[in-house]
């Protein structure tokens, strides 16, 4: 009797541990955030296939979807035309893509990324719209040249530092170009006729050209801040000279500017305080706590 109870409590214990690996299998097939599939160039890691279609994915190893970045079946797509241009680019006969949203409007058989990095068919150049907190790809209508649109050049696309040439890519669907002596932000032309000695991306939406900045496409800081001279911190959002600090566009005027230095990412000194970053700075006035020395 004890015998036929304990088998009996064997085939329990086996039939649910049965079910549960059957239900991470379903879950990790159908549900868990890490598709399976080959990819469709092996240059680029954006665009795979499997069974049930093509999918995109935002980050170059799939298991490192469980902490950020995401995926998407792309709608309608024509496995037997698809073809990736580049990361975050392709298109089949029917449709251009930029990630997994369709690019409207665009005529798909000239459609192509240039030498230059630039997303483009034949009448018209492709720009990043994020204007109305919304983010997306769309013509610009700067009346750019389509043969001759260049990007400005950053050499390593997470670094932000000073540069020399303007001859290769920032990454397809930036909004600043240079076209021939005029520097072009989005659907407007910002500065004619310009001989450009530098560019710097700063932050977010924010460009040093020469001794101007521009802050998402419209002067920033104009005749407040040493531009030469001046230092950027917290992505852009601080600006220091000798005389002042600002966060954004407010001057910090408790901070003695002379002696203010960065510690470390998030902790600041000047001659009397150590201000360290709040967590939610972005949406404050004042960015720092502070604390006497």
């Amino acid at each position: 009797m004890k015998r036929q109870g304990t088998n009996t409590l064997s085939k329990i214990v086996i039939v649910i541990a049965t079910l549960i690996f059957l239900y991470f299998c379903m879950l990790l097939f159908f549900g868990f955030p890490i598709p399976r599939g080959s990819k469709i160039d092996s240059n680029y890691y954006t665009y795979y296939k499997n069974i049930f279609g093509i999918y995109y994915i935002s980050v170059e190893h799939a298991p490192a979807l469980i902490n950020h970045g995401s995926w998407g079946y792309l709608d309608d797509a024509d496995m037997q035309t698809f073809m990736v241009l580049g990361e975050g680019w392709a298109k089949d006969a029917n449709h251009v893509w930029h990630d997994d949203e369709i690019v409207k409007n665009t005529d798909v058989k000239s459609f192509h990324i240039n030498e230059h990095g630039v997303a483009m068919d034949k009448n018209r150049v492709y720009i990043h719209d994020s204007s109305n907190d919304e983010d997306y790809i769309r013509p610009s209508y700067s009346g750019i040249d389509v043969e001759t649109a260049e990007y400005f050049d950053l050499t390593r696309k997470w670094d932000l530092h000073r540069i020399d040439s303007l001859q290769q890519p920032i990454e397809a669907g930036c909004q600043y170009f240079r076209n021939g002596r005029n520097i072009i932000y989005g659907d407007s032309i910002i500065l004619k006729d310009i001989d450009v000695q530098h560019f710097e991306e700063i932050g977010v939406g924010k460009y040093r050209v020469n001794d101007m900045l521009f802050l998402w496409g419209k002067p920033f800081l104009k005749d407040s801040l040493d531009v030469e001279n001046a230092r950027f911190y917290f992505h852009g959002h601080i600006a220091a000279d000798n005389g002042n600090v600002y966060y954004v566009h407010k001057l910090l005027d408790d901070i003695d500017a002379s002696t203010f230095r960065q510690i470390d990412d998030d902790t600041f000194e000047d001659k009397d305080y150590i201000y360290t970053i709040k967590e939610n700075a972005w949406k404050e006035e004042y960015p720092f706590d502070k604390k006497k020395k």
